[in-house]
């Protein structure tokens, strides 16, 4: 019989355990210098810093969301103090504004007043009326009102100019009247800065109707302006002007233009006047 061929089996290496046993074996047989010139050489070779640990990107982007924050809150401090300013500005610059307004009005208002006197005067001395007096206080004036029934004093001057008068004084409207009105009435008007004018309405020393017209047309565009006709009136004398202790008489040749233009500068003049007793009476 023939004999059977063994396989020969392949060479193997060294186990990894023996292979661990000779380098340590080898690494003793030459004297242990290996393991002395790896520990000199760690001990000589310097030490490395620990390395930083690199920013994620989530931190990043939570600095770059808090540095944009700053600074738009910055922005938003440096837009409200420049509207605070232009505010603060735009106010004085209104108060300014205003008060030169004001002043201006005022000068305006004082400049046309001074003009209308001034065209009144220069009426009056053209038609020969009187300068306006200035007439002392009535001495019945002690005890205002009259008593229920009581008669009319005596005035100082005609038409009167103050003293004592009746307790209700002449209404607002109408402006003008077609007959004589009661002075105790009248006298009472004047206290409250109203100006009442008179006219001599018959006789040869009567103002002409065109005048008359003309002066109807002034006073009924005037807040505490009467009209009234006064036959009484002293000689000489068609047109009369009265205010609280104040009179102005002129004579029938007036025109229509000089009785409007002594009107106007009278009313400027005294209307309303805070040296009336009761200037803020109706």
């Amino acid at each position: 019989m023939a004999k059977k061929k063994r396989k020969k089996r392949p060479r193997q290496g060294p186990s990894p355990a023996k292979q661990q046993t000779a380098v340590a074996a080898g690494r003793s047989g030459r004297g242990g210098k290996g393991t002395a010139t790896a520990a000199t050489a760690q001990e000589t070779r310097p030490a490395r810093a620990p390395a930083r640990p690199q920013p994620s990107a989530r931190s990043t982007d939570r600095r770059e969301r808090k540095e944009e924050a700053r600074r738009a809150r910055e922005r938003a401090v440096r837009r409200y103090q420049r509207r605070r300013l232009l505010r603060r500005g735009l106010v004085v610059t209104g108060v300014v504004g205003a008060v030169v307004l004001a002043v201006l009005f005022f000068q305006r208002q004082n400049k046309v007043a001074n003009a209308t006197i001034a065209a009144g005067d220069r009426a009056a001395e053209a038609a020969k009326c009187s300068s306006v007096k200035d007439e002392p206080l009535d001495p019945s004036y002690n005890v205002p009102h009259l008593t229920p029934g009581e008669p009319a004093p005596n005035y100082n001057t005609n038409p009167p100019t103050s003293g004592r008068h009746n307790p209700s004084p002449l209404p607002p409207s109408p402006h003008v009247y077609q007959e004589e009105v009661p002075a105790t009435q009248a006298v009472h008007n004047l206290e409250h800065g109203y100006v009442v004018m008179y006219y001599r309405k018959s006789g040869k020393e009567k103002l002409p109707a065109p005048v008359i017209a003309a002066l109807e047309r002034y006073a009924n565009g005037q807040k505490k302006v009467l009209l009234a006709p006064l036959d009484s009136l002293e000689e000489g004398t068609s047109y009369a002007l009265t205010a609280w202790t104040h009179l102005q008489e002129c004579p029938g040749a007036v025109t229509s233009n000089q009785v409007v233009a002594i009107a106007k500068g009278f009313v400027q003049r005294f209307r309303g006047s805070s040296s009336v007793p009761e200037p803020n009476g109706a």
